[in-house]
């Protein structure tokens, strides 16, 4: 009878320890599949195909003199692809009647105290969206259940700044 104990009490050992691997395995392997990766565009070529490609996945047509400060994409459960650009005062409103972005019912500042579509990013150095006072902000949702996110940041006076999200299953 003692002998069946120490068995079983080594049974349960053997199992505890392989249950801990296998739950620090899982959490490795999500971990890795939750990849954030801030994108290159170092030169205006790049920065250039990173917004025509960020222009045909979401659909959205930028003013000419659209100007790329970062971008990121990420893959995992949320993937998605994050760009902060910049845009003269003279462009907004034909960008804000854009077949897509016109679409967006936009919320401001004054009627909620933060967007809940946009939240910081804690890999990103420069996606800190809680930071901006005045903005207005809002999402479409398509078919194939990818959303566009805009908040538009009306703190910089003499160009604004834009953080666009396109999120993607």
């Amino acid at each position: 009878m003692i002998k069946l104990l120490e068995y079983i009490i080594y049974g349960m050992g053997i199992l505890f320890v392989l249950s801990a691997l296998f739950l620090v395995a899982v959490v490795v392997l999500i971990k890795s599949v939750d990849d954030y990766e801030k994108l290159d565009i170092s030169t205006p070529e790049k920065a250039t195909k990173v917004l025509n490609e960020f222009a045909e996945k979401a659909g959205v047509v930028f003013p000419e003199k659209t100007h790329l400060l970062n971008a990121a994409v990420e893959h995992g459960i949320d993937s998605g692809i994050y760009l902060k650009i910049q845009i003269k005062p003279k462009d907004l409103e034909t960008f804000l009647k854009e077949p897509v972005i016109g679409k967006i019912d936009l919320y401001n500042s004054s009627q909620q105290q933060r967007y809940p579509g946009f939240l910081d990013n804690e890999e990103s150095d420069w996606w800190k969206v809680s930071k901006v006072n005045n903005w207005e902000a809002g999402e479409i949702s398509f078919p194939d259940g990818s959303y566009l996110d805009i908040l538009i940041d009306y703190d910089h006076t003499d160009d604004y700044i834009i953080y666009l999200t396109w999120g993607f299953v």
